[in-house]
């Protein structure tokens, strides 16, 4: 948060990915991503002075990416952080939240072309019979 309202240098950024680059263990490349992912969004701009310095973490990135001795997990993991910033950082996953029933009743109805099966599921009152 520090990096992100620019209270720290940006020669803190590329420390910590040089030094997490440097030591390639899953549990530093794992950092990595998520540091990218964190302050990418901030920094990835060619208008920033830096950007070319920057713009090269994720060339490595990429290549470690390729590498097939990397660990798939840490492989698919740095290429999510790829594919995220060739979408300008805007993430397509979509994350459901708890639905109220009538809004879910509605979602059915919408999701089945707003025919019924005929059965019909009534939840009693907790005194009741479940």
């Amino acid at each position: 948060q520090l990096m992100i309202c620019r209270i720290l240098s940006s020669k803190v950024i590329f420390f910590c990915a040089d030094t997490l680059l440097q030591f390639g263990t899953e549990e530093t490349l794992e950092t990595l991503g998520v540091f990218l992912k964190e302050i990418g969004p901030t920094f990835d701009t060619q208008r920033w002075n830096h950007f070319t310095q920057f713009d090269n973490i994720f060339v490595t990135v990429s290549e470690i990416a390729q590498d097939s001795t990397v660990s798939k997990r840490i492989r698919f993991l740095l290429q999510d952080v790829l594919d995220l910033r060739a979408q300008q950082w805007k993430s397509t996953h979509h994350v459901e939240t708890p639905m109220k029933l009538d809004a879910l009743k509605q979602q059915w109805s919408e999701d089945n072309g707003g025919r019924s099966n005929g059965k019909t599921v009534e939840f009693a009152s907790r005194k009741g019979r479940y």
